[in-house]
């Protein structure tokens, strides 16, 4: 079960390798000083005594080959409590990641599903003309990082979308009686439409205008329903037709 784990995480078999091969070779460090020790001093040649004396020569002879192992230990403490804490960090990077990605993934299927819905119930609109992977985008371009606040991006894309009503509103306030050029504005609404991932073509100036309100009303719902924090401004009413 342990192996299992440790070869399912690279940091931790990483951590694993770096510590038995610094144990390992302070320990063979430790092993031949005492063997080249024995050999200069001869003290195989010596016999058994544990009296004090002699345990402190003894000691005396081989205190660094031991230190070396005291060495060892520590720095394998300090690997084991170091690597610990590295893999540790490793283990929450990588779980907060996943849980991002799988919030992102389930908002998007609500944002998802939530639209399909209300474009079904209007009568003008269709899916194939929304490019809803990217109107998501827009309006949560962090959310992978799991940060669902809405963006910058889509608030001056919402801002120039009221920007444009509002100035067809002030040119049909201005402008003598059917002098509106309408197909103007076609062309100037459908490239804030685009802004959002909307497709829509020319029409006929009625049917056009009902596209346009049906679209307009499903931004605004879709912002009341998913950007209720981010104090977007409403959508401008239209003074034109």
């Amino acid at each position: 079960m342990m192996i299992k784990i440790i070869n399912s995480n690279k940091a931790l078999r990483n951590l694993v390798f770096i510590f038995i091969f610094v144990g390992a070779i302070g320990l063979l460090l430790s092993l031949l000083s005492i063997i080249m020790t024995m050999l200069n001093n001869e003290t195989y040649n010596l016999n058994v005594c544990l009296t004090s004396s002699c345990m402190k020569y003894t000691y005396g002879l081989f205190e660094y080959s031991l230190k070396i192992i005291n060495i060892t230990i520590t720095c394998l403490t300090s690997i084991a409590t170091i690597g610990g804490i590295f893999v540790a960090l490793l283990s929450y990077v990588s779980t907060s990641n996943s849980s991002a990605l799988n919030n992102h993934i389930s908002h998007f299927k609500i944002f998802n599903d939530y639209l399909v819905f209300e474009i079904s119930k209007s009568d003008r609109l269709n899916v194939s003309a929304i490019d809803i992977f990217k109107l998501y985008n827009l309006i949560f371009s962090s959310s992978r990082s799991g940060n669902m606040d809405v963006s910058k991006q889509y608030k001056q894309v919402v801002e120039s979308l009221n920007q444009e009503i509002n100035n067809s509103n002030q040119y049909v306030q201005e402008a003598e009686p059917e002098s509106f050029r309408y197909k103007n504005h076609q062309v100037r609404m459908i490239s804030r439409f685009e802004s959002f991932g909307i497709q829509l073509n020319f029409h006929p100036r009625n049917d056009f205008y009902e596209i346009e309100g049906q679209l307009l009303e499903l931004i605004s719902t879709i912002n009341q329903a998913f950007c209720t924090d981010s104090m977007l401004p409403n959508i401008v009413h239209r003074k034109y037709i």
